[in-house]
């Protein structure tokens, strides 16, 4: 039998992907915290290591976003690329369809 696909469903497994990726990412974090928190170093030490560790993830952060960003303009150009290249075609397949 054919595979269904639908929009819906297309959406509904990104959407469960996306929690997914999410889920995964705030429990490492809150491992990471708990770790450092629980380890035995003084204040001073254990707020140094959160600066750092926020400072890294902050720069990861970054360029993820910076990525997406270009990822999400190429994709627009690809598609409105294409969408001329249809709208041509259309028209030209109505002219000779007309005449």
């Amino acid at each position: 039998m054919g595979e269904h696909m639908c929009e819906n469903c297309s959406r509904n497994k990104t959407s469960g992907t996306k929690k997914l990726v999410a889920g995964l990412a705030i429990g490492a974090a809150a491992g990471m915290v708990a770790g450092i928190l629980t380890a035995p170093k003084s204040g001073k030490e254990t707020r140094a290591d959160l600066a750092k560790k926020a400072k890294d993830i902050k720069g990861k952060v970054s360029n993820k976003a910076g990525d997406l960003k270009n990822r999400t303009t190429q994709f627009g150009k690809e598609a409105k690329e294409s969408w001329d290249r249809n709208m041509m075609k259309a028209r030209k397949d109505a002219e000779t369809r007309g005449k």
